[in-house]
């Protein structure tokens, strides 16, 4: 963190002061293939490297998208801008200046405006769901958000109807739960540029079922069933700039994905790392039309290893099955149950058998028992897991990742207890949720202000930190060799009264040291110096 914004209090002329942090500006833009993205001055730092579309079942874009911390302010330029009617901006969540905290922005499409507080309600509510309980609680005193409406001409979302609205979301492809793409960038950048600021965009969908998008935007849809689980997953993208700990994707790479066993999470690790390399056996993402015709693969189980029978999963996610009565899973003939929740929006489930499958061939059959609604299976994935295998929660160790062509594509932190790898998991692992530690506290001071405010009672000084817990305060003495002595009297402190007889340099220092961060080369403080 920057150090070294100082003033002065001289001559006995006591006054208010305060002391900011720094400005620095943040330059977005597209990176194309092929373009040098090294740095030219090293005083500049990349905020976001990430590929500017992140889909859940298709190839990344080849484009990245870029953001650049550079000191000082950022030049004037000329910058035409869409004029919106009727639009409105609200806060919803202000924890501090905008300069020193991540600012979520999030913009709504196919809201008319008769739908206006239908968006803001939806905002608040998928606000209230991101910082409430275990998914990004501990991270909210970094974090304003801010809601902007702009109306659209027609409610909903395009799909195989075309439908004129503010952003032009558009979902991929038609007919689809998948994708929902971005429309018109220059029209959802002006939305986003009526918000006070905006480090990491959202956009809502007036949709009441499942689609997004990771990348330059995070997207989702107003579902109350989905909204959250897509979002969620999507701001997991964005925030840590990682790919899939899911299997059958595209994207494996950041602080949640090594190419080998040689894992970089091992302080994560209670005692020695240990690898299980589960099998896949099953295709990917299939999106299979079970009103068409029923879905039907065959698999082969494999025999014991050194380590005893292979334990047998199958995990499934669907579109439209409402309830158990809408499906069969015929299992070599034979019906099994699913452990879910059932809906008509997304739905994740998993098959298990009491006892180990005999090796051999099998066939897993999924029938539509009514074609009344949509019947869409979107995955079926069998595994055959070590017989070994720890399933305990949270559990760090090195589990094996298969890309969307079956082939390894690394190891993953955990078997399953990341929303990472299952979207329906309202957490993070540690490693995951250290790494956006590491990434938001690169762009937040651990000091807002310090100040000096006098009246006729006294002088006081003031401190003011962003409210996060596990924060230690420290103040010093410093001499003109710059060596410290610590007031023990003040840790701990963020308002106290100057004594008058105190001169020359004093120190403030704020440290973080949170249990959620173990690596040894992540150390966050910041400091400040006011000479009397």
């Amino acid at each position: 963190m920057k150090t070294g914004c100082y003033f002065a209090v001289v001559l006995g002329l006591w006054t208010s002061f305060m002391c900011d942090v720094q400005a620095d500006w943040v330059k977005k833009s597209i990176v194309h293939p092929g373009k040098d993205i090294t740095n030219t001055n090293s005083d500049e730092k990349i905020l976001r490297f990430i590929p500017q579309i992140l889909r859940e079942d298709g190839h990344p874009s080849k484009a990245f998208y870029q953001e650049k911390q550079i000191p000082g302010r950022e030049p004037k330029t000329l910058v035409p801008k869409l004029v919106f009617d009727d639009y409105e901006v609200r806060s919803i969540v202000s924890q501090g200046p905008t300069s020193n905290r991540i600012n979520l922005t999030i913009v709504g499409d196919g809201y008319t405006l008769a739908e206006k507080e239908r968006f803001f309600e939806d905002a608040n509510r998928l606000t209230q769901e991101l910082f409430t309980g275990s998914t990004f609680a501990s991270y909210l005193p970094l974090f304003n958000v801010h809601a902007v409406f702009v109306p659209s001409n027609e409610s909903g979302l395009s799909d195989r109807i075309h439908k004129d609205t503010a952003l032009g979301l558009y979902r991929d492809p038609p007919g689809s739960k998948r994708a929902i793409m971005p429309g018109n960038m220059e029209t959802i950048d002006a939305a986003l540029a009526l918000a006070p600021k905006t480090d990491y965009p959202i956009l809502i969908a007036n949709d009441e079922f499942y689609g997004g998008l990771g990348g330059e935007y995070a997207i989702t849809t107003r579902s109350l069933e989905s909204g959250i689980v897509v979002l969620r997953h999507e701001l997991g993208h964005n925030f840590g700039e990682v790919g899939e700990e899911y299997d059958g994707g595209y994207v494996y790479s950041g602080a949640n994905s090594s190419p080998t066993n040689q894992v970089p999470w091992t302080h994560w690790v209670q005692s020695d790392i240990r690898t299980y390399e589960s099998l896949f056996l099953s295709d990917n993402y299939v999106w299979h039309d079970l009103n068409i015709q029923p879905y039907s693969t065959q698999f082969d189980f494999p025999y014991p290893s050194e380590k005893g029978p292979y334990q047998f999963e199958i995990l499934i996610s669907s579109v439209g099955w409402k309830s158990p009565e809408d499906v069969s899973i015929l299992l070599d003939g034979h019906i099994g149950q699913l452990e879910g929740h059932y809906t008509a929006d997304r739905s994740f489930f998993t098959f298990h058998l009491n006892e180990s499958l005999a090796p051999g061939n099998h066939q897993l059959e999924i029938i539509a028992n009514n074609h009344d609604s949509e019947h869409v299976l979107a995955f079926a994935e069998i595994y055959a897991h070590p017989g070994d295998l720890d399933w305990t929660q949270d559990n760090v160790q090195a589990f094996a990742t298969y890309d969307y062509a079956g082939q390894k594509a690394g190891y993953r932190p955990t078997h399953r207890s990341c929303l990472m790898r299952d979207m329906s998991i309202p957490h993070f692992c540690a490693v995951d949720l250290e790494n956006m530690w590491i990434r938001f506290l690169s762009r937040i001071h651990l000091i807002d202000s310090l100040e000096i405010n006098t009246q006729s009672t006294g002088t006081q000084v003031h401190l003011k930190t962003p409210q996060l817990n596990h924060l230690e305060i420290s103040w010093y003495t410093v001499s003109d060799h710059d060596i410290e002595r610590e007031i023990p009297e003040l840790n701990g402190k963020t308002s106290w009264e100057l004594p008058k007889n105190l001169k020359g340099k004093i120190r403030a220092r704020v440290r973080f040291n949170s249990p959620e961060v173990r690596s040894p080369e992540s150390t966050f403080q910041d400091s400040r110096d006011l000479y009397l």
